[in-house]
Order: structure tokens, then sequence, then C-alpha cells
């Protein structure tokens, strides 16, 4: 399985609504019943927005990766990500979204394991998540477990995994 992953360049105008694009798609299928729902699409379309993703995706420390997830050279996905050294090499994936013609055949998996190697060579120690319940599965499967935490964000159980 060919899958490769490429950084976003936000400041090419074609990449940066690509990748709005494509988290549209991936807002639009995971939160269409949360109430704020339109607010967060408006903000996503939004200079501000555009502004504090390239703020974060541009600091020497602790710089936020928004990947493009690619097989046979078609766009299929993108995950985003950051390690923070300065907090014990805690790392956080945040976004992980895979068009749905291209799920349940490894691929998670194989970008998974990708993100895990990248992050340990960044110098993570562990990986939080808060995965939606359709993505649940995949991350027990890869050994994450319950931390007894809460996202503040949006109270959503928090999982963690050892990077070793």
């Amino acid at each position: 399985m060919n899958i490769v992953l490429d950084e976003f360049n936000l400041y090419e105008d074609k990449q940066y609504l690509s990748y709005i694009n494509i988290f549209i798609s991936y807002i639009k299928e995971i939160y269409f019943e949360d109430k704020n729902y339109l607010e967060l699409l408006n903000y996503l379309e939004s200079n501000e927005y555009k502004q504090n993703i390239l703020t974060l995706a541009n600091r020497k420390e602790n710089k936020f990766y928004i990947m493009k997830i690619i097989k046979d050279n078609d766009l299929i996905g993108f995950i985003d990500y950051v390690c923070y050294l300065d907090e014990k090499g805690k790392c956080i994936i945040g976004n992980f979204y895979i068009y749905p013609e291209y799920r349940n055949k490894g691929i998670g998996l194989n970008v998974h394991n990708i993100i895990y190697n990248n992050l340990k060579k960044l110098g993570g120690k562990f990986i939080e998540i808060t995965p939606n319940e359709k993505a649940l599965s995949l991350y027990k499967k890869l050994g994450y477990s319950f931390t007894n935490k809460f996202s503040e964000d949006d109270n959503l159980p928090i999982y963690m995994i050892n990077i070793v």
C-alpha cells in the first residue's frame, strides 16, 4: 500500500483551499448534529481561522502539523498533530479524516504508524486523542487506553498510548 503524508503548504491558495474543503467534509460528517455546526463552518472559512492556523503551523516550538494523506497520488484525507516537548513529550493527534470510500482498508492503521514514528522522532513520549465513536475501535486496536480524563473542548473521553 503506497501511503504518503505530505504537509499542506498553507501559504499556497490552492493547497489552503484544498485543506479547508477536506476539513469541511470532515466537520459535516462528524459534527452535523452539533448545535454550533454552522458557526464552526463559518469560522473555518474566515480570515481569522487562516491567521490562527498559520501562526500555529509556523511556531518554532510545538509546531502544528497539517498533513495530506495521499494514496497513489490522490488526496484521500488529512491529519493534524502537535508534539509538546515542553509538556513532558505530550503529543496530540487532533483531526484525522479519511474519505469514506478509503476506510476499512488498513489505511488508517498505516497513517497512524507513520505519525507515531514522526512523533517519536520529534521526541514525543505519549499521544493523547479524543476519538469520535466511529474511530474508537481503531484506536483501541492500536493499544490506546482511556485516561479517566475528558476534553475541555467537547467533553469527549481522552485516550492515550505511550511512545516506545
